[in-house]
């Protein structure tokens, strides 16, 4: 049995650029006035490993499958939290330490 489409309100991004944080939530908040709270979180590469510094980081992905697992977890937390909105941005590529 296919899984329902993603609503509107939830959406997946798997990208090379940067983006703007901010930028995000106020395209997320657009026109809303149902929310009570935003909640995000944004991961860096961090400058140094468990043993030794880190310069780039490579991340590769599966186009297709990466959207479709982010997107199941993005199904899941629907069914179980009342979301009215989720965004979900992960990047991909060659990433510098700082980087988020």
């Amino acid at each position: 049995m296919a899984e329902p489409a993603l609503s509107p309100r939830l959406a997946v991004s798997v990208q090379e650029a940067d983006f703007d944080v901010a930028a995000l939530q106020q395209q997320l908040l657009a026109g809303a006035q149902e929310e009570g709270a935003v909640a995000t979180f944004t991961g860096y590469v961090r400058a140094a490993g468990a043993r030794q510094a880190v310069a780039t980081m490579e991340l590769e992905y599966y186009p297709g499958m990466t959207e479709r697992s982010i997107e199941g977890i993005l199904q899941e937390a629907a069914g179980r939290w009342p979301l009215l909105a989720a965004s979900v941005v992960h990047r991909v590529g060659r990433l510098r330490a700082g980087d988020r």
